[in-house]
């Protein structure tokens, strides 16, 4: 592989991983963002949402679910990313027009971008265990 095509491929991620921390990290202060003042030193959507019986305490302030979150979009990142790969290969396959040495390029590249996807999609089976093992174990 190209040393600019090894570069883009890590630039693309370092974009996907910064992307996805600013997501979390700016959704996570959010708690009075419309807290408002009726005066009385009372809110006045807190009271009408009690009156509506919404619960307005957060029930879950746990990282488990931003963190599998971001697993998942990571792994389904690698896996488009290997499926482009895959039909890369298949493309240089079947433009080959007798070229020996595009046809083993071709192979090796559709091999490794097999095996890759097997990993992705084994790393997620693995993940989504942990994660909903761990999410069942209470909190003390």
């Amino acid at each position: 592989m190209k040393i600019g095509a090894k570069i883009s491929i890590g630039a693309l991620t370092v974009c996907l991983m910064l992307s996805l921390a600013i997501a979390s990290v700016s959704a996570a202060n959010l708690n009075d963002a419309f807290k408002v003042s009726d005066g009385k030193g009372e809110d006045a959507l807190d009271k009408a949402a009690q009156a509506a019986n919404y619960k307005i305490t957060p029930e879950n302030t746990d990282i488990l679910p931003i963190f599998s979150k971001m697993i998942s979009l990571g792994l389904s990142f690698l896996g488009v990313i290997f499926m482009m790969l895959m039909i890369y290969g298949g493309f240089l396959w079947m433009s080959d027009r007798g070229n020996e040495e595009q046809v083993e390029k071709a192979k090796k590249m559709i091999q490794a971008a097999a095996i890759g996807l097997v990993i992705v999609i084994s790393s997620y089976a693995l993940s989504w265990f942990v994660i909903n093992v761990l999410s069942k174990i209470p909190l003390k």
